[in-house]
Parts: structure tokens; sequence; C-alpha cells
């Protein structure tokens, strides 16, 4: 009875400050609004909906529908951003290769590469997830793809449950920073503030994706050391074997980040060419799929992309928002008035962005903030691309 009671207490909580909020003002009645939408499940698209619009009637003094054309303007702005039919296509290329054997495959690579010393199986993990990492674009898509075959493994091998899943968690997360990566691609259409090329931000995050492997790496060497985990004897047959079975999908990052960086295709042509070459690698080559689950496939990705871009359009007509309310000028002069330090800017600034990555996913905060933030760091002298490098982070 008391175990009933105490889950029902933060939810009368939270009622009770729904009820009480909009007797604060505008700010209450616009919060009450999205916390009360949040207890009955509503999805993301539609918080950021009630956040836009409400702004735009409470503040704005919108009566008239024909005064929302903003919200038009954004879906109008988004048909001239060229980068961002990258983003399903990259979405696309990730589904088909969880679904696949592609994911299996680098896998199993990794562990003949690095399985026999101490902590191998962990850090073939982690090598794994930077591998599917850079041909999918997708943190989620390489959690779901090397996770779900990982994590068993690590725990029945001796690992301990909480550091295997961390472990993984981490590892696939390491998909927002190693190239390409769908952040990267929407960084610049958010922060409108700035033309920012994305192969250019793809470069820059190879550097602390890289970093971040090798801590993991490192970290998965200690661990396996410390907690005594057995490992087999390295064999060259094996990985020979591991190299031939996996030769298409270790092709695949050569193949888009070459090409990228060769000056053979763009971000938007490589994201088409991954698609291609994932259905062609997983149906025809490794005979891992049937063609016709690919539509499937493909429709289940689309009603991702679906939320997704109408998140998009309320993020920027909220940024429409904020700059007629001049909120972003004003937050620059109250930066500005406190005489900052570039070096404590940036402490200030991580801090921030710590709090919100523990609240919201990338996607979300970067729709949300990046509006308010970047004007702030473009003013404190922080460059578009570091700015973008740190936030991702």
């Amino acid at each position: 009875m008391n175990q009933v009671r105490e889950r029902k207490l933060p939810l009368l909580i939270m009622i009770a400050i729904v009820l009480f909020l909009p007797f604060l003002g505008k700010g209450g009645i616009l919060a009450s609004a999205i916390i009360a939408a949040a207890l009955v499940g509503a999805p993301l698209f539609v918080l950021i909906g009630i956040a836009t619009l409400g702004s735009l009637f409470l503040w704005s003094g919108f009566r008239d529908p024909e005064q929302f054309t903003i919200v038009i303007e954004g879906i109008r702005s988004l048909a001239d951003s060229p980068t961002l039919l990258a983003i399903p296509f990259f979405i696309m290329s990730g589904a088909v290769m969880s679904r696949g054997q592609i994911s299996q495959r680098l896998v199993d690579f990794a562990q003949a590469l690095i399985g026999w010393v101490p902590g191998g199986m962990a850090m073939s993990g982690v090598i794994a997830c930077m591998l599917f990492a850079a041909i999918s674009g997708s943190s989620p898509a390489t959690v779901v793809a090397i996770g779900t075959m990982m994590g068993p493994a690590l725990i029945a091998e001796g690992y301990r449950e909480r550091f295997s899943h961390g472990l993984l968690t981490s590892a696939g997360s390491l998909g927002i920073l190693i190239p390409p990566s769908i952040p990267m691609i929407v960084y610049p259409i958010v922060n409108q503030t700035a033309v920012i090329e994305v192969e250019r931000l793809f470069a820059s995050g190879f550097g602390p994706g890289l970093v971040m492997g090798s801590i993991l790496i490192g970290y998965s060497f200690y661990q396996g050391i410390v907690d005594k985990v057995p490992t087999a004897p390295f064999k060259f047959k094996k990985l020979a074997a591991a190299t031939r079975d996996g030769f298409w999908a270790l092709m695949f990052p050569i193949l888009i980040l070459g090409g990228i960086y060769g000056g053979i295709f763009n971000a938007v042509e490589a994201s088409a060419v991954s698609v291609a070459y994932a259905v062609v690698v997983e149906v025809w080559l490794h005979r891992a799929l049937k063609l016709k689950a690919i539509p499937g496939i493909f429709s289940e990705t689309g009603v991702f992309l679906g939320s997704f871009l109408v998140i998009l359009v309320m993020a920027l007509a909220l940024g429409e928002f904020l700059e007629k309310e001049e909120i972003p000028a004003l937050m620059v002069e109250w930066i500005q008035s406190k005489d900052l330090e570039y070096w404590q800017f940036l402490v200030l600034l991580n801090l921030i962005l710590l709090a919100v990555g523990m609240m919201m996913d990338i996607l979300s905060a970067m729709f949300v903030f990046i509006p308010m933030l970047a004007p702030i760091a473009a003013s404190m002298g922080v460059d578009p691309m570091h700015f973008g490098i740190i936030f991702i982070v």
C-alpha cells in the first residue's frame, strides 16, 4: 500500500503544479499546458508545438489564423535546405543495416581483431559501435544494432551487467560525433546565424569521437583486468575469416567518408549512396534480407521522419518567435554585462549543456536551445563550428 502511495505522490505533485502555475501569469499558463501534455504522454512534437503556438498567442498577440503563417514559412525554408535530404537517407540506411548482417559482421571482425587482449570483448563492442556509427550516422540505430547482440554476450562472458549496458550505451552515443552524423546535419539547419558546411562539421567530429572511443577502449581494458574476464587466444585464421566475411561491411565507411572527403560526392549524395549500398549488400551479397522487405523498412522510417519534420518546423517557428521578441539579443546583453572571460563562458556553456543533456535527447535539445545559445556564443567569439561540436558532445 505504501509503495502505491509513493508512486502516486510525484503524479499528485505534478498535477498540483499544473493547477497552480496559471496563477503566475502568461509564463505559468504556458508551462502548465506543456507539463499537462507531458503527463498525458503527448509526443515531443506536440510539446514543442504547444510551446511555439502558445508563445505566439500569448506574447506576440497572434489571434488571426493568417498570422500563424510563420509556421508555413518554416516549412518553405526547409525546402530550401539541400542538406535536409541527407537525414531520411541515412536513417533508411541504418534501418536496413540493423535488420541485416552488417552489424554482426562488424562485431565478428572486431572480436577477431582485439578479442584476445584483457577486456577484449568489451573493447570489440566499442570498436563495432564506432564502425557502425561511421556508416549509419545514428546513435539509436547503433545502440540497437550492436547493443542487442553485444549486451547479452558481454554478460555471458563474465562482465557485470551494469558495466555492459553502460559501456554499449556510451559507445553507441558516439554516432552523434563520428561522421556521418545526423545531429551534425541538423545543426546548420537550426543554427541560422552562420553559414556552416556539413562536410567541415563532419571533419571536426573525428577528433572528439576518436578520443572518446579511445577512453572507452582504455576503460574496457582496465575492467577486463580487474574482473579477470577470461580471453581466447589470438588466431590469425579467425581474423582472416572475419575480414573476408566482413569485407563489404568494412568497405562501407571507406566508401562513404572517402567519397565525401575525396570530393566524389557531397553529404547528401553520400546518404543516397549509403542506402543503395546497404540494400545491395544485405539483399544480394549477404542475402540477409528479402527484396520485398525493403519497402516495409522504408515505410517505418517514414513514420519517424513525419514526427521529426513536424518537430523541426515547430522549432524553427519558435526560433523566429525568439528573434521577433529579441530574446537572444537580451541574453547577449546580459552575458556581456557579466564581463566573462572566454574560458569562463565555455565552462558556463558546458555546465548548461550538461544539465540539458540530463533531461533531453540531442535532437530535442538542438531544436530548443541552439536558437537561443548560438547568438550568445557568437557574441563571445566562439566559432560556430566549435560551438556545434561542444553542443553535440
